[in-house]
């Protein structure tokens, strides 16, 4: 995965908080803070995941090809679960 899903990139900051007022609206909904902890836990082991997803490539010389992800697709150099 390259980019990090959409209620990740909604709920957290670039480090896998939540983002301010995000807490205080969840624990209204009734969500406890074990869970809002955990979520964020997994935010940053998704984002992290994602960072070396884009590392890997940048390392490969594909981020700085001229090749489109679908000649990249063809070619070998990745794979669909890179993109998801």
């Amino acid at each position: 995965m390259l980019i990090p899903p959409i209620e990740v990139l909604l709920n957290h900051d670039q480090e896998g908080n939540l983002k301010p007022g995000r807490r205080e609206k969840f624990l209204k909904k009734g969500v406890s803070e074990e869970t809002l902890t955990r979520w964020e836990q997994e935010a940053r082991e998704i984002i992290q995941e994602c960072n070396e997803n884009r590392t890997k490539l940048k390392e490969r010389g594909i981020a700085r090809s001229d090749l489109t992800v679908g000649e990249q697709l063809s070619e070998g150099y990745i794979t669909l679960e890179d993109l998801v």
